[in-house]
């Protein structure tokens, strides 16, 4: 027995001590025994291997399930309370709504040449009913392009945080730094007039894309310096004008609400004052308004042909000989009940390259009676002092001339007759 407990230790590795008094044949046969069983069942077997790597695999799995389940709960909520959907049509059965957004379309600066992606529209094979309108099989409208993917959804502007009693979305160019400023200096600024609020209303210019670098720089320095810039997915160009105006107003609809909305340009003069006055007191229609400057002139609504006229118009973007009347884009007015419903048509309604005339294309499938007014002017010429108490927009104002349109509508308020003030459209 003494000999077999000396080889035990010796074909493991160990060496016997039989000359210390601590160490038995007994005690290292158990340590030999001890070890081995240690090695043999605590060594990675194929099989361990197997299981090991089957449960890692389903651990990573469920983790990363989980984590899609959370991204998307987080991605459903983040878009319902900060990306509020069109507004439905009653006349609509359904909204559909164009995935993903798309980037400016870049091409020729030429004046025949219109901006509108064919990725921005639907392409359908259904039938085309008596309005132009496109339907698909189950007999429901569909919609041929999103105003929405032309402006970044979560633009904010500041003064949007007051209640105004009205907006003005100003048409500029990425180049009119000046215009921009002698407006905010001028008639935009409710404290230039006298006995109104401080946030009675307030100004966004609407603006597209650049290629020009420098501006491009300077303009997001004058977004964040005066936050009242609304600068939208499009190259800015004048055949661009409809992807300017419509987002624009989609853009106030669902994000910036207000009483009244006024559309006008850079170079006109708002006589702000005396329009929020006649707003608060003397407007007849809260509701259902659209007031401008009215073209009912044949001649003026014929549709433009012409190959490389700047407002020439396709015949399949618009078969029709001429345009319904429409209020010219110097400047027009509508109320809020009016603005909701031209946004939730014109989805519905092929956009063309004329901003005013396709407004007026929208606002004829609406319920909406357009109202003709002389208080909008095409030009300041002609224009006495006391006018200044009667004309809300002046069309052909310099930037320069801002401020003399201003000291008039300062002057006529304190020197002419107030029973001559005009409450009525």
């Amino acid at each position: 027995m003494s000999e077999l407990s000396n080889r035990i230790p010796q074909n493991i590795g160990m060496q016997s001590q039989p000359d210390k008094a601590v160490l038995s044949p007994y005690s290292g046969f158990f340590v030999s025994l001890n070890v081995m069983h240690y090695h043999r069942h605590h060594r990675l077997t194929p099989q361990r291997a197997k299981v090991l790597i089957r449960v890692s695999i389903g651990m990573f799995l469920a983790l990363l399930l989980l984590f899609l389940v959370v991204y998307t709960v987080i991605l459903i909520y983040v878009d319902k309370h900060f990306n509020p959907p069109l507004l439905k049509s009653p006349n609509s059965y359904r909204k559909l709504k164009l995935k993903g957004r798309l980037a400016a379309a870049i091409g020729p600066k030429d004046v025949g040449y219109y901006e509108i992606t064919n990725a921005l529209l639907l392409l359908h094979d259904g039938a085309v009913g008596a309005k132009g309108d496109i339907f698909g099989e189950n007999g429901h409208r569909k919609q041929v392009w999103n105003p929405s993917l032309y402006y970044t959804v979560n633009e904010t502007v500041a003064q949007c945080r007051y209640q105004t009693l009205f907006r003005v979305l100003i048409i500029s160019s990425p180049e009119h730094f000046e215009q921009r400023q002698a407006i905010r200096q001028t008639w935009c600024d409710p404290a230039n007039f006298s006995q109104v609020p401080q946030h009675a209303w307030h100004c966004v210019f609407l603006i597209g894309q650049t290629m020009n670098n420098n501006h491009s720089s300077m303009l997001q320095s004058e977004k964040a310096l005066h936050q009242d810039l609304l600068i939208g997915n499009y190259l800015d160009s004048y055949r661009n004008l409809t992807l300017k105006v419509i987002p624009g107003f989609t853009w106030s609809v669902n994000h910036c609400p207000c009483s009244y909305i006024v559309k006008t340009d850079d170079d006109c003069f708002v006589n702000a004052g005396l329009l929020y006055a006649f707003l608060l007191h003397h407007n007849p229609l809260a509701r259902g308004l659209f007031v401008g400057n009215i073209v009912n002139d044949k001649s003026k609504l014929k549709v433009n042909r012409g190959p490389r006229n700047r407002w020439a118009v396709s015949h399949k973007d618009y078969p029709g000989k001429y345009y319904p009347p429409y209020a010219s884009g110097m400047g027009y007015i509508l109320s809020m009940d009016v603005a909701q419903q031209l946004v939730t048509e014109s989805n519905f309604v092929q956009p063309i390259p004329v901003e005013d005339a396709y407004v007026g294309i929208v606002m004829s499938r609406l319920p909406v009676r357009l109202t003709d007014s002389k208080r909008f002017q095409l030009t300041q010429s002609g224009l006495s002092l006391c006018n200044y108490v009667y004309v809300f927009i002046v069309h052909e104002v310099a930037s320069g001339e801002q401020h003399i349109l201003l000291k008039k509508a300062q002057e006529a308020w304190l020197s002419c007759n107030q029973d001559s003030i005009v409450s009525r459209w």
